[in-house]
C-alpha cells in the first residue's frame, strides 16, 4: 500500500531538511530538528539541495556523490547561484 510522502514518521518528507541553518543544526545535532531517529520507524534522514540551500548542503551532496569538495571550494558558489538562478525561473 502506498503511503502518502507528507505523513508523520513513514513519510519520504518526515526526515527531509533543506534549509541553510537548519542543515547545519542537523548536521551537528540531528535531535535538534529529528525528534527519533529515522532508521528506527523505517526512514531515512535526506538533505535537499533547494533555493534555501547553503554551502552546507551542497557539499553534503556533493560527499555523497562521492565528490572532494570543500568549503572553499569556487564551485560551491557557483553550483549555488546555478541552483537558485534556477529555481527562481521554475525548475525544482
Amino acid at each position: 500500500m502506498p503511503l502518502d510522502s507528507h505523513r508523520p514518521y513513514v513519510g519520504r518528507t518526515a526526515f527531509a531538511h533543506k534549509g541553510g541553518l537548519h542543515v547545519a543544526a542537523v548536521e551537528v545535532s540531528p535531535l535538534t530538528f529529528e525528534h527519533v531517529d529515522p532508521r528506527l520507524v523505517g526512514n531515512e534522514q535526506r538533505i535537499l539541495i533547494s533555493e534555501l540551500s547553503g554551502k552546507g548542503a551542497v557539499l553534503r551532496k556533493a560527499h555523497e556523490m562521492g565528490l572532494g569538495m570543500e568549503a572553499d571550494d569556487d564551485r560551491v558558489a557557483g553550483i549555488l547561484r546555478r541552483l537558485k538562478d534556477r529555481e527562481h525561473k521554475g525548475f525544482q
